[in-house]
């Protein structure tokens, strides 16, 4: 299987030289690379140009006109007819085998659509491959469905000592984080109204677990290759409680992102809610996203008013993308059972 590694860069050329290296020394090499430089600054333009030149490796590089955020991936995908399609964070470092165990799953049963990784959290600045030892952090080994209102990071935040015993076994999951995710294009276009990786109108924040969704509608699979490491240095972490250490980090990130997170959180009910889901899951959600919104209000006023105003405006454009995966065949399913 040919791959098209697809990787958004913004302001990335500080830490871009580690994922560089990494990709160099993969020893899976039948792929191709594509990076969009994402920032509007044309000097830190010229210098990630300059690190991908001087690497060597099978790159194409292209510059936005626009920032289009973590949906720029859609653009790179059109790019490309590659069967896999790998959407990797810039801030990543891969282990030499991790492409080829991505690909090897893949190809070892044909209804798997994503693939994910074992995702380690390493510091800023972090300049190579580290062991793996008990203490360090795991950032995610895929998503898990709780309810519609709640898909987390499986093991996020979690020492590697303290659950191995149960992540170091390769297996199903709900869903794959677009911070390192393998996907099958086929898959990927048998369930887009649009043929797009993403949602265009997400932006940033949400867009995997739309597609984590669509592909369970559409009848696919997702697996984690555990063999497969990926290290990833996260810009936020913590669980998605209401807590003080929550609402802190939620305040230090940018007032935009945080709409644009409530927004597309409630695009995902717009999308894929029905009475199919189930009692339970119709239930603790509603609770539960209460909980949520109540956070997103003390964090910040401000906010909460704004990402209602988006969401509302954004509403009948929502409703007709739900539409159209109907006509798809995309059949609303209870979630909740299937991993």
């Amino acid at each position: 299987m040919k791959v098209a590694i697809q990787v958004i860069l913004y302001h990335s050329s500080k830490h871009l030289a580690p994922l560089l290296e990494s990709l160099k020394a993969q020893t899976f090499r039948d792929f191709e690379i594509y990076f969009q430089e994402n920032s509007l600054d044309a000097d830190e333009a010229a210098r990630c140009r300059d690190l991908i030149t001087s690497s060597g490796l099978p790159a194409t590089f292209s510059i936005s006109k626009t920032n289009t955020g973590f949906t720029a991936h859609n653009e790179l995908f059109a790019q490309s007819t590659a069967p896999g399609v790998f959407v990797l964070n810039d801030d990543t470092i891969l282990d030499p085998e991790c492409l080829g165990h991505l690909v090897k799953t893949m190809e070892s049963d044909e209804t798997i659509a994503s693939v994910t990784p074992l995702i380690f959290r390493v510091p800023r600045g972090t300049m190579r491959a580290p062991s793996v030892t008990d203490e360090l952090e795991v950032d995610t080994a895929g998503h898990e469905y709780r309810l519609l209102s709640d898909i987390r990071d499986i093991g996020s935040g979690r020492k590697w000592g303290s659950v191995k015993s149960e992540l170091a076994r390769s297996g199903e999951v709900f869903g794959v984080a677009g911070t390192a995710a393998l996907y099958r294009r086929s898959a990927v276009l048998a369930v887009s109204p649009d043929a797009t990786l993403y949602d265009p109108t997400f932006f940033m924040y949400k867009e995997d677990v739309d597609l984590d969704l669509r592909l369970r509608r559409g009848g696919w699979k997702t697996w984690r290759a555990s063999d497969a490491i990926v290290f990833h240095a996260r810009s936020i972490s913590g669980k998605p409680s209401l807590t003080l250490s929550r609402l802190a980090q939620e305040r230090s990130r940018p007032p935009r992102l945080r709409r644009w997170t409530y927004r597309n959180t409630h695009h995902l009910y717009t999308y894929h809610w029905s009475p199919a889901i189930g009692a339970k899951d119709l239930f603790f959600g509603f609770f539960f996203e209460v909980m949520r919104s109540l956070g997103v209000f003390v964090a910040s006023p401000a906010v909460w008013f704004g990402g209602v105003s988006d969401l509302l405006h954004a509403l009948p454009a929502a409703y007709r993308r739900r539409k159209k995966m109907e006509a798809m065949g995309l059949k609303h399913i209870r979630f909740i059972d299937l991993v």
